[in-house]
């Protein structure tokens, strides 16, 4: 899955059933699979840290 961002909890159930998350994604969709078809996208390694602070209310909208 080509993504802009998400927190550790989706990635780690997208991963647990075999789907690979590659964070870090933006531009344009034809390049940006071009890209990927190529080799050339990795994981960012960044995910939304928000989502894990205990009673903080947070909104994704990056």
């Amino acid at each position: 899955m080509l993504a802009g961002n998400m927190g550790n909890g989706a990635l780690n159930v997208l991963n647990s059933h075999g789907i690979d998350v590659y964070r870090g994604c933006s531009g344009d969709v034809g390049q940006l699979t071009e890209a990927f078809l190529q080799g050339k996208i990795g994981d960012s390694g960044e995910g939304c840290h928000h989502h894990e602070v205990p009673g903080e209310a947070h909104q994704c909208n990056h």
